[in-house]
């Protein structure tokens, strides 16, 4: 598009009459009139307040649809900035949706679908799943757990890394503990650092043996402890520390479990096994 149909394009996507428009930049409606006709042109002293105007940058008011690398890492930065810091996250979260989901439509007011995918949407849908050759996306579009996550599988498959483990055998045997889950949920509930003592952790948490089941969470780096001589007699203080990759497995498996049908966005384009291995020369 040149500028005269950029102007009228993003003028309509947004709703606007010439005259609405003419109001935000105090020009006449008979200018943007002419400037959407191609008859004239808007001063070069015009086109920020216009762009701004029309919500977009001034690359898409010029019909400039190619960016580099080195103009998201200007510009997303930029927009973070802008916002108040307990929505940032937010931010990056939508901004991931616009790249994972808008990126492969052509949607008329990417803004406005967003707004309607995450605010109006989320009653309906809870969830979106990508999968492609190169890795998947999975996200929630609940507001009491909204999280984006990206796996980019590797060159090889996720076979070559995913592997039986010895440690997984052994996590997920901690985690059988009926004792030592509910700790470990109740430990979500309290701010990084709470400190505590075994006695605490017996009359809180229930425990039958607090020792043992807070020796299963330190393996799981979700405590640590420390022993403190307190009037000669040593006590032994533990510590809270959520592990974030622990609250990632657990909000992965809220997925699995109750929305795993429930995709707003569902696009699966692989066509080569999700495990692949490499195959070994036997001698």
């Amino acid at each position: 598009m040149n500028l005269s149909e950029s102007i009228r394009h993003f003028r309509i996507m947004r709703n606007m009459t010439q005259e609405q428009l003419g109001n935000a930049i105090s020009i006449s409606p008979q200018a943007i009139s002419k400037w959407e006709r191609g008859d004239s042109m808007p001063d070069a002293s015009l086109l920020s307040l216009l762009a701004d105007a029309l919500d977009v940058s001034l690359d898409r008011l010029y019909g400039r649809e190619k960016v580099t690398l080195d103009d998201l890492m200007s510009a997303i930065p930029a927009y973070l900035h802008t916002l108040p810091k307990e929505e940032r996250m937010v931010g990056i979260r939508n901004v991931s949706l616009i790249a994972d989901i808008l990126g492969k439509n052509s949607f008329g007011d990417s803004k406005k679908h967003l707004e309607d995918l995450v605010y109006n949407g989320a009653v309906n849908y809870s969830s979106i799943l990508n999968t492609t050759e190169t890795g998947f996306t999975i996200a929630s579009l609940r507001s009491e757990l909204p999280f984006w996550a990206v796996f980019c599988e590797p060159e090889d498959g996720w076979g070559v890394v995913l592997k039986p483990e010895e440690q997984y055998r052994e996590i997920f045997t901690i985690l059988a503990d009926q004792q030592v889950l509910n700790t470990l949920f109740s430990l979500f509930h309290l701010p990084h650092g709470f400190s505590f003592d075994e006695t605490y952790a017996t009359e809180q948490f229930k425990l039958d043996n607090a020792e043992e089941t807070l020796k299963k969470l330190q393996k799981l780096r979700t405590v640590s402890s420390q022993d403190i001589s307190i009037d000669g007699k040593v006590t032994r203080i533990w510590f809270c520390r959520p592990q974030i990759a622990l609250i990632g497995l657990f909000a992965l498996l809220n997925e699995q479990i109750y929305h795993q049908n429930s995709f707003a966005w569902n696009e699966n384009s692989r066509t080569s096994p999700l495990m692949r291995q490499i195959s070994e020369n036997v001698k």
